[in-house]
């Protein structure tokens, strides 16, 4: 069986992935499959992708978490679109991964990117966060979700919101929320593709 999680960050993804990968008994895990530094690859970033997509598809067994931005800014748009056709096509199982709390996304990845701290069982800085930091995340974030939304319009998939399948307790040591999103709401953008 393979499996494919597909996320943006901050999604509460990797939790998800854990439990994915506990359900179906997977025994290969690809992590963040076209992310070059959770694969500690150093060649050139090209071989890597089709790299990754060779060994995805000569492997039973396992899974794999996209956040499509990976892959669409390490490969020319026809070859990521061509690679990730033929993986979500011969997957046995798509799933997308969304958060609610869009603030609270965009506080954490503006958070983990400044203080390079990516996981929280390891955050021990704090720092706040500047309005240009949240906006330049938020937007980043809403060109994410709108290329995973691309792919969930092409290939359905079941869609998880964090806040309802993970027991989400807040980190304890985070910077107070000052910004507020107030974008579109992706759980609409989301639900209007799912209908």
């Amino acid at each position: 069986m393979k499996v494919i999680l597909i996320a943006t960050p901050r999604s509460g993804s990797m939790s998800i992935y854990k439990k994915l990968r506990k359900r179906y008994s997977l025994n290969y895990n690809f992590f963040e499959i076209f992310n070059p530094a959770t694969a500690n690859w150093n060649g050139s970033v090209s071989s890597f992708i089709l790299n990754q997509y060779e060994v995805w598809k000569n492997t039973e067994n396992s899974i794999s978490k996209i956040d499509p931005y990976h892959i669409y800014r390490r490969a020319p748009k026809e070859v990521a679109d061509k690679i990730l056709n033929d993986m979500l096509s011969k997957c046995d199982k798509v799933v997308y991964c969304y958060r609610r709390n869009t603030t609270e996304q965009i506080n954490s990845l503006a958070l983990a990117k400044k203080t390079k701290e990516w996981r929280r069982d390891n955050r021990s800085t704090q720092e706040d966060i500047s309005k240009y930091e949240f906006l330049w995340c938020g937007e980043t974030l809403i060109f994410r979700y709108e290329q995973l939304i691309e792919l969930l319009k092409k290939y359905k998939g079941e869609v998880l919101c964090m806040e309802d399948v993970l027991d989400f307790e807040p980190y304890d040591n985070r910077p107070e929320v000052t910004h507020e999103y107030t974008g579109p709401n992706i759980e609409d953008m989301i639900k209007q593709v799912i209908k």
